[in-house]
């Protein structure tokens, strides 16, 4: 038979060991039992109530934190805890009142954070667990919802349990943010595979594979990839006037899949939703060819601009037409990059232009489509100006199969010769477009602009002594020169250059290369880097990206000859870049005493005809590398001349 300290000792120690709800009403039965005997006396009685109410708020508190957070037992559970709080209190039962003080607290503080979320699971799953929603935007919502529940759970983890450490109890918040995160992580799962259905879904229906439909794959004749100092970057832009030498470009400049894609398709939509858009392609391991971004206005454009720059960065290719002969796709293209943390080397231009007039006639002479005896050239000149690269291609099969290609080739040029006027009419230069063997079918554009030198951002020498050179009334030549000797050297003689420090001589090295680009007008000041190895193995100095990048091989620096002969002339290539694919200015005649007809064989020299091996005679020859020597060894034989004039601090 059990004796009063029997039953009080095994219901106390249910109290304190047992997480199970079964045992601890069955401690609570046999306590209830036992205050209803007479004999009981007033302290047992009172020891057998005040546990009594601590193991009926245990049972109660598992029910409402093990069994989902239920509202009516949230509510069974604050009623007694109020009640039987009150009570203890009344009696002088001191440790049981504050024990369910705290755990109607801890109670009302989790049921903040529980409220509603089982309502809120039901949008996105079933009791099973599986999906319940087929809204993506439902489904962020709900896991943006369940992520500031968890939020507050790991706050709740600060709390200590109601029942103090002694009392086993569940690890209540833990518990919570476990349950959170599931739900949370389900909806966000279950969102991005929605978003992927729909993105591939968008992708499906805007982006048409080029490859099979397009008549240019096994085309023979096609625009030539741009060398020299314009290595493009993998996003790029096409000026051009006629959607299919785009094509034609793009397909021959393409590994992989190729995608057509029309800007249009964007409007309205989220910069979030273009992105997507650009990484399924990226999954797909395609590239893009994207027309009509002139068009597309507001947000729209800028998303779509920076996502093509970001495609291009991780290592697709992407291909923007340009139609409006001022670049206004570069230019745009160039902003998103710059606001989305991207640099101008992400973003290349590439002018497509008609095939040489020179290049034409021979071609179809050799092929035995015209007799220069029977005045076909004049034909061609007059009737074929607009014919591009595509035109090339089909005049030449149509010719091969026996047809009579004239008639065709002729309507072909006519019918694009709208296109190709209104083109050229913001285009800067004819040249970039059309050569002149074909005939002075525009003027050139100018811009009589000079860009203001500034001085005022110099660190490595003394801002005053590089005013000296700017003010003291130099030529370009002489400036350009003192400019160099005085930031590489910062007057010490040249015997210090080997042993100087080498950060300081590289931090002297980029700064008379930044300084030399704004004496020479160009609109941007160039990263600048010496490495241990270029891109070239045979080059000490490299222009590239049209001057956007200037590099140097850190070993032939050590040269000081050679590296501020190699400063002036990897900086003019930046300027030649400038005069080719820019307006004219008079500047470059008088300042530099460049010609238009000199302009005009840079940007053959460059774009049609670069010799691109340094060791060969072709490279040395070759105009844009020969003037680039000239113009270095000008500036620092005309510089050393009249180093003396300058009395530099």
């Amino acid at each position: 038979m059990q004796t009063v300290q029997d039953i009080l000792g095994k219901a106390n120690y249910t109290y304190f060991r047992s997480v199970r709800k079964e045992e601890l009403e069955e401690s609570a039965a046999s306590l209830a039992a036992l205050l209803k005997e007479s004999w009981l006396n007033d302290k047992n009685r009172e020891s057998a109530e005040a546990l009594l109410w601590r193991i009926q708020a245990k049972a109660r508190a598992l029910v409402y934190f093990e069994e989902g957070y239920n509202e009516d037992d949230f509510s069974r559970l604050i009623s007694f805890a109020e009640q039987k709080g009150a009570a203890a209190e009344e009696k002088g039962y001191g440790n049981t009142a504050a024990l369910l003080q705290n755990l109607g607290a801890f109670a009302r503080e989790a049921q903040k954070i529980m409220s509603g979320a089982a309502a809120q699971a039901e949008r996105v799953r079933t009791y099973d667990w599986q999906p319940a929603s087929s809204s993506e935007a439902e489904c962020r919502e709900v896991a943006a919802l369940f992520a500031q529940k968890l939020e507050a759970a790991e706050k709740f983890k600060e709390q200590p349990s109601p029942f103090g450490k002694e009392v086993s109890f569940p690890p209540v918040a833990e518990e919570m943010a476990g349950e959170l995160e599931k739900v949370r992580a389900f909806a966000e799962n279950r969102a991005e595979e929605l978003r992927l259905k729909d993105d591939e879904g968008f992708f499906a229906a805007n982006a048409e594979e080029i490859e099979g439909v397009s008549p240019w794959a096994n085309a023979e004749y096609f625009p030539e990839l741009s060398r020299g100092d314009r290595a493009l970057a993998n996003a790029v832009v096409l000026c051009t006037p006629f959607p299919d030498e785009a094509e034609l470009f793009a397909v021959k400049n393409s590994s992989a899949a190729l995608y057509r894609v029309y800007a249009s398709s964007f409007a309205g939509r989220s910069g979030e939703s273009i992105a997507n858009f650009f990484s399924v392609m990226s999954r797909k391991n395609g590239d893009a060819l994207i027309y009509g971004a002139e068009k597309l206005g507001g947000e729209a454009q800028g998303a779509l601009l920076l996502a093509a720059v970001r495609f291009g960065r991780g290592g697709r290719k992407a291909f923007l037409v340009d139609p409006s002969g001022d670049r206004q796709v570069y230019s745009a293209a160039l902003r998103a990059a710059g606001g989305g943390g991207l640099s101008a080397v992400d973003i290349s231009f590439e002018y497509l232009s008609m095939p040489l007039y020179e290049e034409t006639v021979a071609l179809f002479e050799e092929k035995g489509m015209i007799r220069a005896e029977d005045g076909d050239y004049e034909y061609v000149r007059k009737n074929l100006p607009f014919i591009g690269f595509t035109g090339l291609n089909r005049a030449v099969s149509a010719f091969a199969s026996g047809k009579d290609w004239r008639p065709a080739a002729a309507a072909l040029s006519a019918e694009r010769a709208p296109a190709a006027h209104k083109y050229l009419e913001k285009l800067p230069s004819q040249a970039l477009f059309i050569d002149g063997g074909w005939g002075e079918l525009s003027e050139d554009k100018t811009d009589d602009s000079r860009r203001e030198f500034d001085y005022d951002d110099i660190r490595s020498v003394n801002p005053a002594n590089v005013k000296k050179i700017v003010a003291g009334g130099f030529t370009v030549f002489e400036k350009i020169g003192l400019l160099v000797r005085y930031c590489t050297l910062a007057g010490d003689d040249v015997s210090s250059w080997q042993t100087m420090d080498k950060d300081i001589r590289e931090a002297r090295i980029c700064e008379a290369t930044v300084l030399v680009m704004r004496a020479l007008g160009i609109g941007f000041d160039p990263e600048v880097a010496v490495l241990d190895e270029l891109e070239n193995k045979g080059a000490g100095g490299l222009c590239c990206d049209g001057g956007k990048r200037i590099l140097f091989k850190r070993s032939c620096t050590l040269d000081y000859e050679w590296m501020i002969d190699s400063i002036c002339h990897e900086c003019y290539h930046a300027f030649q870049h400038m005069v080719e694919y820019g307006p004219w200015n008079d500047r470059y005649w008088t300042d530099f005493g460049v010609t238009k007809g000199r302009k005009a064989e840079w940007l053959v020299n460059t774009g049609k005809k670069y010799f691109s091996n340094t060791s060969s005679a072709a490279y040395l020859v070759q105009v844009v590398e020969a003037e680039a020597r000239a113009f270095a060894k000008d500036c620092l034989r005309d510089s050393e001349r009249v180093w003396h004039t300058v009395d530099f601090d």
